[in-house]
């Protein structure tokens, strides 16, 4: 339980991942309630910070304050969210660094910029979302006599590919924030230019640049996917969730041709639901996958 004067603090943090957050709210269940309690409100501040640039739009010197308070201790907080989360972040020991790499994405967001290579996207991904797995990591059970730096690389492996199929079913998004992920070598490789996205071309050279994009994700995946025997069942459970649930939007995408101009690609709940636990064999004893 947390310390009496935080718990609305906590139920602060529950609440809003509730709302925003309603698939990882379910699978999150399946830990035990210490932990459960514990990256519910990593994930709202997670969500909150994204929020920051997503949402309210903030510039990078607003946001840069925002961090700074957010990095204060739980008696210095104001908000409730940015409470708990460094009531959690001191219970359990949370690195400095993995936060402050998980900030530093975010404000790649607040100031945007275009990726020369695969590479610098691929760092930013895991400043984004590898930073993501890493905390997760210091949050969630692992299996007997496996260490945090035995798991680690694996977490960024599997959470990398995760926010490259976000990048992927977002573009058309993504451009009408002002945003253009796509690496400017690959664009160049498959005959196009920033000016072909930002007229939503959609032709066999940008549907083979998403094939070649979600081409790379899937080797990412495959290799991260039997390394999800790292966690405890539970663990296993809660990430593999979100790793099922990607994947299968990665598929859907490929098979309507990457028409990501027209709307983000979107499952019904009961649909997330299904696709989640009809997996959970797999989930459960991850075996290596056959390269797509």
């Amino acid at each position: 339980m947390p310390p009496l004067p935080l718990r609305p603090a906590y139920a602060a943090a529950e609440s809003f991942i509730r709302q925003h957050e309603g698939m990882f709210y379910t699978v999150s269940r399946f830990l035990p309630p210490d932990r459960r309690v514990a990256m519910r409100v990593a994930f709202a501040f997670f969500r909150l910070a994204d929020n920051q640039v997503d949402h309210r739009q903030v510039s990078l010197a607003e946001f840069q304050a925002w961090r700074q308070q957010a990095l204060r201790p739980a008696a210095q907080q104001t908000d409730p969210i940015l409470a708990a989360w460094a009531d959690v972040r001191e219970r359990y020991a949370i690195e400095p660094r993995y936060v402050n790499d998980l900030l530093d994405g975010i404000e790649m967001d607040a100031a945007p910029r275009r990726y020369a290579t695969l590479d610098e996207l691929r760092d930013y991904c895991y400043h984004v979302a590898g930073t993501v797995g890493l905390l997760s990591l210091k949050l969630m059970h692992l299996a007997p006599g496996v260490t945090f730096e035995q798991a680690a690389p694996h977490a960024v492996e599997l959470c990398t590919a995760l926010q490259l199929i976000n990048i992927v079913r977002d573009v058309g998004e993504d451009l009408d924030s002002g945003r253009i992920y796509l690496p400017l070598d690959k664009l160049t490789v498959h005959g196009l230019t920033y000016a072909d996205i930002e007229a939503r071309v959609h032709d066999d050279r940008f549907q083979e640049l998403m094939g070649h994009l979600a081409k790379v994700a899937r080797s990412h995946y495959d290799a991260a996917w039997p390394k999800l025997v790292l966690l405890s069942r539970t663990g296993r459970f809660v990430a593999g969730a979100g790793a099922v649930y990607y994947r299968a939007l990665l598929d859907e995408l490929e098979r309507g041709g990457f028409d990501v101009f027209h709307g983000r690609l979107r499952f019904s709940t009961l649909r997330k639901l299904w696709i989640v636990f009809s997996r959970w064999p797999a989930i459960a004893r991850p075996r290596p996958l056959s390269v797509s």
